[in-house]
């Protein structure tokens, strides 16, 4: 059975092998992928870091080198790695755009400007960006792909592939649109009707900065006169989803598995389009992207920025569009986000970049230049928080996606305050972090999992909760138990038994989880 995004009720499921499946993923470094030999010393060490999920680029410039000639090799390698480490994949496809820019596109694609042009700036400087509005590039993109999902289709047959990215981070940068004579004249037109029409049907349900621009009165009208100041991001965002959605409805055809794209966010707020990527599948145009590529399951956030919290809640604002992180911090908050991802908004997925620099490589292939991410972040070794918090993610994963959309998880994380509060059935949890008294080296964070009204599962780390009954629920309440341990094929495995001095939940430096339990009484 293929995989595929199964959507009811509010909430979402990644499905493979019939069941749930919750992706604790981790991103490789854009090059890695380019080698097989290179990978063979990273393979084992995503294993040890309690992965399920790896996602790894797949190049055009290297499956199509000669234009019509298809060499799969490279992804076959990557299928097999994964496979043979017992990891799934999700392949990254870099055609058209990374970053905005086309670097990743076929030697014969990027030398030809007459063929495959190139977008403009207003002063008519020429961007390291094919343009949009090329009908050519977009049509050989999309056959490249196409022939990408067949090759999979054909020869995985053990379902290690359970999903594909579109392009990467896709938009224009340096630029508020395209100026090309095309895109000039596409701009003086109308709003296209079915865009028009989408949003009418969306009012009072659009993301808010959208909303606030929106002039509904004026959709029929340019695109000035409709978005005003968001009308060059708005008008990027329209086309570029219209290539997007058309490469990614092509390699449906072949094969449909669960197909995201992912955006490089507003960094600040009011920061004009084109410093951030003008008509990428930011949180504020999601309502365009998903009228304009109707064929992609989700439209997913690489998260790096502070407002951590924030920024979920944005990318869910959309009914439908689940919240898939295929690039997240990889520093010391990655606990604390992973944690209140998948348990706060339901995540499908949290993936780490830069994965393999967690710790350090065992053997380097000789001569390799390991440019790590995690140097950037006061050279910690993150490997054992890695580890720590997957595993535990892990044994939960089961009970994570089976109260998605219930009410009964609930995420923790640190913030500029001292404390949290916690609604649950029959108390408030109040949470107080660690780090203001103890400096922990690690931003706190984790969840909170009703398995009933009085039994608890406490998940994370640098954090302690005090529980106070509802009023409507009895005044008085004592400890049941708290126990340390883990769930194996869904039975609760205690490790150690907290009593006497030690009967307070808390969670300690590294990740852990606690099963508490509670009894009222008045």
């Amino acid at each position: 059975m293929q995989p595929y995004l199964k959507k009811e009720s509010g909430s979402a499921q990644w499905m493979v092998e019939g069941k749930p499946f919750l992706v604790l993923g981790g991103e490789v470094h854009n090059s890695s992928a380019s080698s097989p030999e290179y990978m063979e010393a990273i393979w084992p060490r995503l294993r040890d870091l309690g992965l399920n999920t790896v996602l790894a680029p797949i190049y055009w410039e290297l499956i199509e080198p000669e234009e019509g000639i298809f060499d799969f090799s490279l992804l076959d390698s990557l299928i097999g790695g994964a496979r043979s480490h017992g990891l799934h994949l999700i392949p990254l496809w870099f055609g058209t755009w990374k970053n905005t820019l086309s670097h990743y596109v076929p030697e014969w694609v990027k030398t030809d400007f007459a063929r495959f042009p190139r977008a403009l700036s207003a002063e008519g400087r020429i961007l390291p960006s094919v343009s949009c509005f090329s009908g050519e590039c977009r049509r050989l993109d999309a056959r490249a792909f196409a022939g990408v999902m067949a090759h999979i289709r054909e020869t995985d047959r053990d379902g290690t592939v359970i999903g594909i990215q579109v392009e990467n981070e896709t938009g224009l940068l340096d630029s508020p649109r395209d100026y090309r004579p095309e895109a000039n004249e596409a701009f003086a037109c109308p709003v296209p009707e079915e865009l028009a029409a989408f949003l009418r049907a969306r009012r009072g349900h659009l993301a808010p900065d959208l909303a606030r621009h929106l002039r509904p009165e004026s959709l029929s009208g340019s695109w000035r006169e409709a978005f005003g100041l968001l009308a060059e991001e708005a008008f990027m965002a329209y086309h570029t989803a219209r290539y997007v959605g058309a490469v990614a409805a092509a390699g449906k055809r072949e094969y449909d598995i669960p197909m995201f794209v992912n955006a490089w966010g507003v960094q600040c707020p009011g920061e004009p389009a084109g410093i951030h990527p003008s008509g990428g599948p930011t949180a504020q145009m999601h309502d365009i992207w998903r009228c304009a590529a109707p064929a992609l399951d989700a439209l997913a956030a690489d998260l790096y920025l502070e407002k951590f919290a924030e920024e979920c809640e944005a990318y869910t604002h959309l009914e439908g569009n689940p919240l898939v992180i295929p690039e997240g911090r990889p520093d010391r908050w990655f606990m604390a986000h992973a944690f209140y991802a998948y348990a706060e908004h339901g995540a499908l997925c949290y993936s780490p970049f830069g994965i393999e620099d967690a710790g350090h490589l065992q053997s380097p292939p000789p001569g390799a230049v390991v440019q790590s991410i995690f140097q950037t972040f006061e050279g910690r070794d993150t490997s054992a928080l890695i580890r720590g918090t997957y595993s535990i993610l892990a044994s939960l994963s089961e009970l994570i996606c089976q109260n998605r959309g219930t009410g009964k998880m609930h995420g923790i994380l640190q913030g500029r305050l001292m404390s949290q509060t916690v609604e649950l059935t029959n108390y408030y949890a109040h949470i107080s972090f660690a780090n203001f008294v103890d400096r922990m080296e690690i931003p706190a964070g984790g969840m909170i999992l009703e398995l009933a009204e009085n039994d608890f599962l406490l998940a994370g780390a640098g954090y302690s909760v005090r529980f106070v009954p509802k009023p409507e629920t009895p005044p008085h309440f004592e400890y049941l138990s708290i126990e340390e341990g883990t769930f194996v094929q869904g039975r609760w495995v205690r490790r150690r038994r907290l009593n006497g001095d030690e009967l307070h939940p808390v969670l300690p430096a590294e990740p852990a989880l606690l099963r508490v339990r509670l009894f009222g009484y008045r």
